[in-house]
C-alpha cells in the first residue's frame, strides 16, 4: 500500500470554508421563506428547542448535498474540489453510518449544549494543530483526512 499524505492544514480550512458557503446558499433561501429571519427580527434570543431545530434543518441541508459523496467517496463538495478524502486510519474508506455518527452528528449535538457547546466546538477546531492533524471529530470517527 502507498503511504497516505495527510491533506494541509489550510486545504483543510478552506474546504470547511467552501462547504460552508455552500449550506449557506442553500440554506438562506430556506429559512428566509422559512420566516427564521423574521423571528430573529422579533426575539433573537432562541430557546433550546429552536437551536435544535436549526440544527437538525441546517444538519439535513449538509446531508443532503454531501451525503451522496461522503458514502460514496468519503468526500464532501469541498473535498471531492480541492482533492481530499475522509478515510479510515488503515486507508480505507468508512461506513457511511461511522461518518454521519462520530464524525458530523455526535459533535453537533454537543455544540448544543449552552457555553459548553463553544468550547467543544473549539476544541475541535484547535485538535488540527497536532502533529497528526486530527481533529476532534477524526478521533471520535477513527479517520484522516488525505490527498487523493
Amino acid at each position: 500500500m502507498t503511504e497516505l499524505k495527510l491533506a494541509s492544514r489550510s486545504k483543510r480550512l478552506l474546504g470547511a470554508l467552501i462547504d460552508s458557503i455552500i449550506c449557506l446558499l442553500v440554506s438562506f433561501p430556506l429559512f428566509w421563506f422559512g420566516g427564521i429571519f423574521r423571528r430573529l427580527e422579533e426575539n433573537p434570543y432562541l430557546t433550546f428547542g429552536e437551536h435544535f431545530l436549526l440544527f437538525m434543518a441546517g444538519f439535513a441541508i449538509f446531508m443532503a448535498i454531501n451525503g451522496y459523496f461522503l458514502a460514496k467517496d468519503g468526500q464532501t463538495v469541498a473535498k471531492k474540489l480541492l482533492g481530499m478524502r475522509i478515510v479510515g486510519l488503515d486507508g480505507r474508506l468508512l461506513p457511511f453510518p461511522r461518518l454521519f455518527i462520530y464524525r458530523y452528528l455526535f459533535l453537533g449535538l454537543l455544540g448544543l449544549i449552552p457555553f459548553f457547546g463553544t468550547f467543544i466546538g473549539l476544541l475541535d477546531a484547535l485538535f488540527i494543530f497536532r502533529k497528526d492533524r486530527r481533529c476532534l471529530h477524526d478521533h471520535l470517527a477513527g479517520t484522516i483526512v488525505i490527498d487523493v
